[in-house]
């Protein structure tokens, strides 16, 4: 190699090399500052985790600062979770510190004063973590456990105007501190039929049934398929191929446009829909408004669902179905009720916060919700449209069970085929319709009718949080 040439080389080795030596701090201050409580909290830490055992724990409180989780000591320097309103809370707390927020939120709870409150630290020396307080009321979180009380089923309520998750409630339930007690107690957790251990608020997945009309039409409104002026008439049922689809209503609705088909739930008009749009681009548009995604919260991997909303089927019988919410499509409570949040807060979809505050030892506020938007689901004058329509099934259509004598409520019912028994029960809405700070969504595994069994659950639920 000539002299030159090595020259040469030798500076492209320096210049790296100083390269090299200039981002060091750069990665290091990563891992040190913005990396830190993940690695300080990670499972897989031993020296966290050894720290962690001798940390008294933070708390997990309501959006009123009610104790969620608690600790008891259990000798010294080790400390142990208190489940205060266990039934209320178990699908959100877990039960041990490797299941629920207890994990997802363990860098906050377990994270040592020390590290970011030196006068907490000086006061106490012992370790002592945050408290995290959620954006759940309490009050209606405990109303939701009581009126699913032997039911099979979910309730989830939002702001939809900030994204806080209001309520998120599953049905059944069971007693944390008892799961892992003994190896019998865990075997018959695990293997019992009724999974209380699935939080079905955010993992079941449900067929939506009428509740998908409110996509539907406003699918079919901004693709230009129909106007608010389109009328179909229907006699009672359709027949779609050689296939007779009958309507809820025996006698049939008669002319309706899209307004009135939706406030009266008419199965004959939202087949044609559905044979207009065609399956394909009505679950195209689904998938685009976001709603049906698996929601960013802080709870533990693979326990939040993604809707289910692709199919295999074709046809004109097939698009007729999916547009009444019924085939292949499949999606989660959380998801219907981000329909009805989206729709009353002028089609904006928020994202989704479960955390109100991180609360530092000393009660200094540490971290706060920031409302921020996700993206716009619907365009404002379809949301202004569909909240119309959804008004006007809470006065004089099928959601009447919803109505509230001091406010006006928007909502929507749905009765979802399901094997193996009646059909569950839904219904979603949003409440005070011309000014909304609640959008909920309930569901009762075969349930029968939304009207019936989920509309006067929402109804309370509203009640409660409008208080």
């Amino acid at each position: 190699m000539k002299q030159a040439e090595l020259a040469h080389k030798i500076k492209e080795l320096a210049f790296v090399t100083l390269i090299a030596f200039c981002a060091m701090p750069f990665y290091i201050g990563y891992w040190a500052v913005f990396r830190a409580p993940d690695l300080r909290g990670h499972p897989l830490n031993k020296r966290a985790e050894a720290r962690a055992v001798h940390t008294q724990p933070g708390r997990l409180l309501a959006s009123g600062r009610e104790e969620i989780l608690g600790r008891v000591p259990v000798g010294k320097g080790l400390w142990e979770s208190s489940y205060n309103s266990p039934l209320t809370y178990c699908h959100l707390t877990g039960y041990d510190r490797q299941t629920g927020l207890q994990l997802s939120l363990r860098s906050l709870l377990l994270e040592p004063a020390g590290q970011s409150d030196l006068l907490a630290f000086l006061e106490s020396p012992e370790p002592v973590g945050n408290d995290v307080q959620l954006t759940i009321v309490d009050r209606a979180q405990a109303l939701a456990r009581e009126r699913l009380e032997g039911q099979r089923g979910a309730v989830v309520a939002l702001d939809p105007t900030t994204g806080a998750v209001l309520v998120l409630a599953s049905a059944p339930t069971f007693q944390p501190a008892g799961v892992a007690k003994t190896h019998e107690s865990w075997e018959l957790f695990s293997t019992d039929p009724a999974s209380p251990g699935l939080n079905r608020a955010v993992q079941g997945l449900y067929p939506l049934g009428s509740i998908f009309k409110v996509v539907t039409a406003a699918a079919a409104l901004e693709t230009g398929t129909v106007s608010i002026d389109t009328e179909y008439t229907c006699n009672g049922q359709i027949t779609i191929g050689d296939r007779p689809l009958r309507c809820w209503k025996a006698s049939g609705h008669g002319t309706l446009n899209v307004a009135g088909a939706l406030a009266q739930s008419c199965n004959v008009y939202f087949a044609q829909l559905g044979e207009a749009l065609g399956i394909e681009a009505l679950s195209a548009y689904a998938q685009r408004t976001g709603l049906f995604d698996a929601p960013a919260l802080p709870l533990p991997p693979n326990t939040v669902s993604a809707s289910r909303l692709t199919t295999t089927q074709t046809g004109d019988l097939a698009s007729a179905s999916y547009a009444l919410g019924q085939g292949d499509l499949l999606v989660t409570p959380f998801a219907a009720a981000q329909i009805a949040a989206a729709v009353a807060n002028h089609g904006v979809l928020m994202q989704p916060e479960l955390i109100q505050a991180v609360i530092s030892p000393r009660g200094q506020v540490r971290q706060s919700l920031t409302p921020t938007a996700e993206r716009q689901a619907f365009r404002e004058s379809t949301a202004r449209l569909l909240a119309g329509m959804m008004e006007s099934a809470v006065e004089s259509g099928t959601g009447r069970a919803a109505q509230l004598e001091y406010v006006r409520i928007a909502g929507k019912t749905g009765s979802a085929q399901a094997p193996g028994g009646e059909a569950h029960a839904w219904f979603i809405g949003f409440a005070p319709a011309q000014d909304p700070r609640v959008a909920v969504a309930v569901v009762v595994e075969h349930g029968g009718s939304g009207a019936g069994a989920a509309a006067p659950i929402a109804r309370d639920i509203i009640a409660t949080l409008l208080e």
